[in-house]
Formats: structure tokens, C-alpha cells, sequence
């Protein structure tokens, strides 16, 4: 049953393993197959050269904000303790048992003051200042000791001044080199759990002892019209799903960069 569900299943992203069990393919250039170690070996020689200030335009430029700071982790705590007593919200792109997925775009709309923290699921995933959020916290591998703080184009000035009075200014911060290579292997290794978990939720959906499974990448997944508004690139690693012989309760499989088929072998054990 391994064997036929997964052969059945597409792998969105392009992300695949040869039938030897070898190195996973993320993508092709003039058709020649590239490797995760070619991905994060072309963009660490990309950003080698990169500044902190280069660092901070990649994320206004994901995440569609208007600017962004580096703040210390230090103060990151006390910075979203303040903006939560002034009536903000922190939230995540993905949360909750069934996961769901945040409608970022809809409650800013109505008028709610938002945080996304896109810390856990990547900045590359959520444009969430484009969304609405007011701002976006994420963190790099290529400036340790620091969150990348990006503040949506018509920020409220109180959220903004909150954010500068904790910020730091780049030209103080230099670039991590070994944080380059993290940085890169980092952004291929969730986007391959995203592909794996696409496949691992497509299988268990025509599981006979499941009842039913959520993951925002199914099209018979009540969160999928917003997933697909709302995330870039992929619908995160999350699986969650119930047995029929334990109604009510959820289970929740994380996937990972593994391969897709040894992982649904290693859950069937």
C-alpha cells in the first residue's frame, strides 16, 4: 500500500529522491538536475559578499514590508510584551491542533493589530507584512544573536517607534560566514518537509484506518482556499490526523527533509 499510494502522489516543488535512495533534486536549471548541496553551494556564493544591510532587504523584499530592523533576541521578549499591551496580537502563519492557518489577511482587514512571528515556519513561507501584519519577526543564521524585525509599509507609528527604540543599527551587526551556509541549507530543508508532508498527508487521506486529516495543502482541507492566498511555496510540515478507533483525539506528524516514501514506511512501523 506504501508503494502504490505514493507512486500515485505528485511531489509539489519538485523535490524527489532517485530510485537508489540518493540525493534529493530541489530543481533544474537548463535542464540539468541540481542537487540541495548545489542550492545551498550557489547561494552561499551569492551572499558570501553580503552585508547586514543586504541581509535586512532580502526580508523587507519576502516578507513585503516597507523596512526592517535588527534587534537583539535579548530584547525581543520586552519589544512584543510592549506591543502587546498596547492591543497587539502575536500570532503564527501555522498554529493549532488540527493545524490551521492564520487568516493574517482577513483580521487586519477587520482591523486587528498583528504580529507574525515566522520565526518557526520561515520568512520565505508568509508575506505577512503584505498580508497585513504590522510586523513580521523572523531570524537568520547569518546574523546570530538577532531577529530580523520587518515593519509593514503604513506601520502605526507607536508599533514603529516600539520596534526602533529596540533596534540596532547594521552597520554594527557583520555577517555571520559560516551563518551563510546554515542560512541556505536551513531554506531547502523546510522547503523539502513541505514537499514530504504534501506527499505523507495525501497517503494517509486514503488511509482505511484514518478518519480524517488536516493539512492545508489538501484540496478537501477546510483551511486550503487560504493556504493557497496566504503562504508562498509550500503548506508548512504539519500533518495532523485522527485513527477511527480513537475518534476525537489528533495526532500530529511532523515531517522532515527525509525522504517522503521512508518516511510513510518509518510511520506504517
Amino acid at each position: 500500500m506504501v508503494k502504490e499510494a505514493s507512486d500515485k502522489v505528485q511531489v509539489m516543488g519538485g523535490t524527489a529522491q532517485d530510485g537508489a535512495g540518493g540525493t534529493k533534486s530541489v530543481g533544474a536549471i537548463d535542464g540539468v538536475k541540481q542537487t540541495v548541496t548545489d542550492v545551498v553551494a550557489q547561494t552561499v556564493t551569492d551572499v558570501v559578499t553580503q552585508t547586514a544591510t543586504n541581509v535586512v532587504a532580502e526580508y523587507v523584499k519576502m516578507t513585503g514590508a516597507g523596512r526592517a530592523r535588527l534587534v537583539p533576541v535579548s530584547y525581543v521578549d520586552e519589544l512584543l510584551a510592549t506591543l502587546v499591551s498596547g492591543g497587539v496580537t502575536v500570532v503564527e502563519p501555522l498554529a493549532g491542533v488540527p493545524v490551521e492557518v492564520c487568516d493574517i489577511k482577513g483580521r487586519a482587514a477587520a482591523g486587528e493589530l498583528l504580529v507574525a512571528d515566522v520565526r518557526t515556519i520561515g520568512a520565505e513561507f508568509s508575506p505577512a507584512c503584505r498580508l497585513g501584519a504590522e510586523i513580521a519577526v523572523a531570524e537568520d543564521a547569518r546574523v546570530p544573536g538577532y531577529v530580523v524585525v520587518c515593519m509593514r509599509k503604513c506601520c502605526i507609528p507607536w508599533v514603529a517607534e516600539a520596534v526602533e527604540a529596540k533596534a540596532c543599527s547594521t552597520d554594527d551587526v557583520t555577517v555571520s560566514a559560516t551563518g551563510a551556509e546554515e542560512q541556505a541549507s536551513a531554506r531547502v530543508s523546510r522547503h523539502a518537509a513541505s514537499d514530504a508532508a504534501q506527499v505523507v498527508a495525501a497517503y494517509l487521506a486514503c488511509h482505511p484506518r484514518v478518519e480524517v486529516v488536516r493539512y492545508p495543502g489538501l484540496k478537501t482541507d477546510p483551511n486550503f482556499a487560504r493556504a493557497t492566498s496566504q503562504l508562498v511555496g509550500g503548506f508548512g510540515p504539519y500533518v495532523d490526523y485522527m485513527w477511527k478507533e480513537s475518534p476525537g483525539e489528533w495526532h500530529r506528524f511532523t515531517a522532515t527533509d527525509e525522504d517522503a516514501r521512508t518516511q510513510i514506511i518509518n510511520f506504517e512501523r
